[in-house]
């Protein structure tokens, strides 16, 4: 059945528009008639399909991605056969993709990317756990959904993997014909040799992305742009794209702590209108000391007041003499009360004081809850940061965590992730740890969103869902 006519896929899909087209697959807008609700689904070439173990390959790495349950990742709904066709069916997101961004706009504005690569390393952190690697990460596989929230899609070439199992033939990531799958300018230096893809090759894909990001240059087979990037950004970008794996990142979650601080101390590197200011609050420095001296007052009048007030003591003395003579007769305690007495002293001398209740780190942790539950994209990535600054002893440690907290809280405000008033929230919680306020003035982000739907633009464009390969 040649797919371009097929008006139905698996009994179900009713096949609409071409939204992307790869080098391993086509992904179609589809109409699900069966739950009546809108689709896209990958359908295999049938070049690719031919290829020996490829329909194998195919249904295993649907299998993959049907795992993969998480708010920062394309869901996969569906897989299955229809005569001479593989399909994979995704759930259809409103919105458009990093690719047409960047395409759109040019380099994007720090908080922007910040924002963006905040969540998605969530979504990749979330797959590895799951013994799950992408190897494709590139911006047209970024979804920017109109409700500001990120997510990855096309894990058609995802690998499942285990750190514990023995190491993976050399030839693990080829295809039969010994093409290397992913994309150029994202594959890492290791993968485009023919060896296993790891954590590490992913992140470096990651960083890749971060870079075109922020200068708006697709990287090619020069290096890449680093010069452009702030200095704390270029530390974090150098480290993800290091030659050697074993200087990379360790996991998703370090490469996000490390932008979360680098984030505290970058700029934009291309500000586009938008003028961001970090003003820290100093206190006054101290007025320089006089040396005038002061006039002096008359000496009788000085000897007049001593007398007043020596004479006022004398007789506040004397009262309070009285009264203790008069409470000591009247109420002496007798021998058992005053042992008794005597026990409590003790006891009150002894007994060790109570620990002080970290009433600082309690409030901290009450706001990091309350963000968690809410449902702006930053609030996730926030409430983790402020969860570790209240883990942290307080003092100075906790001081540096509220720091790196609120400045991301910062670049989340200035990226739309959250509110002001969530941003007043966390200054409030923080400043008795002793964190510096920012002042940030921003103009939030617009977002012009494509029609029809993730159509491409330019070489290289899958549409946002991703052919797989060299697509």
């Amino acid at each position: 059945m040649e797919t371009r006519t097929a008006p139905l896929i698996g009994g179900r899909y009713r096949i609409n528009g071409l939204l992307g087209d790869g080098g391993m697959a086509r992904v179609f807008d589809a109409f699900d008639e069966r739950l009546e609700r809108r689709a896209a689904v990958k359908i295999l070439r049938a070049e690719t399909r031919a290829l020996p173990g490829m329909r194998q390959r195919f249904q295993q790495e649907a299998l993959i991605a049907a795992r993969l349950v998480h708010p920062h990742i394309v869901a996969v709904l569906d897989f299955g056969e229809d005569h001479a066709s593989s399909y994979l069916v995704m759930e259809r997101l409103p919105g458009t993709t990093l690719r047409d961004e960047i395409i759109a706009r040019g380099p994007l504005s720090t908080q922007r990317v910040m924002l963006v690569m905040a969540e998605t390393l969530d979504a990749l952190a979330a797959a590895h756990a799951r013994w799950v690697l992408h190897r494709d990460i590139k911006p047209s596989n970024i979804l920017l959904q109109q409700n500001g929230h990120t997510k990855i899609s096309d894990f058609g070439i995802a690998k499942s993997f285990d750190t514990r199992a023995e190491p993976a033939p050399l030839t693990d990531d080829l295809t039969m014909t010994g093409v290397v799958l992913g994309t150029p300018g994202y594959l890492a230096p290791e993968t485009l040799s023919g060896h296993p893809a790891s954590v590490q090759s992913d992140l470096y894909a990651i960083g890749a992305v971060m870079v075109e990001a922020l200068t708006g240059q697709r990287l090619g087979s020069g290096p890449a742009p680093m010069e452009k990037l702030t200095p704390p950004l270029r530390d974090v970008a150098r480290r993800a794209m290091a030659t050697d794996p074993q200087d990379r990142f360790e996991s998703a979650q370090e490469m996000a702590r490390a932008l979360r601080t680098a984030a505290g101390g970058a700029r934009p590197a291309h500000p586009r209108g938008t003028a961001t200011t970090t003003v820290p609050l100093r206190h006054p420095a101290p007025e320089p000391a006089t040396t005038a001296r002061r006039p002096r007052r008359p000496r009788g009048s000085a000897r007049a007041r001593r007398r007043r007030l020596i004479g006022a003591v004398v007789v506040v003395l004397a009262v309070a003499l009285a009264l203790f003579v008069v409470l000591w007769v009247g109420t002496k305690p007798t021998a058992p009360a005053t042992s008794a007495a005597k026990h409590a002293r003790t006891q009150a001398l002894t007994r060790p004081d109570p620990k002080p209740a970290d009433t600082e780190g309690s409030a901290i942790t009450s706001l990091a809850t309350a963000l968690a539950n809410g449902g702006l994209p930053g609030d996730g990535a926030l409430a983790s940061a402020l969860r570790e600054t209240a883990a942290d002893p307080a003092g100075a440690a906790r001081q540096a965590s509220a720091q790196q907290a609120l400045s991301l809280a910062g670049v989340l405000l200035g990226g739309g992730g959250i509110t002001s008033g969530q941003y007043q929230d966390v200054s409030n919680v923080l400043r008795p740890t002793g964190a510096t306020t920012t002042t940030t003035t921003v103009t939030p982000p617009t977002h012009t969103f494509q029609t029809p739907f993730f159509q491409g633009h330019g070489h290289d464009h899958d549409g946002g869902y991703g052919g797989g390969g060299q697509g």
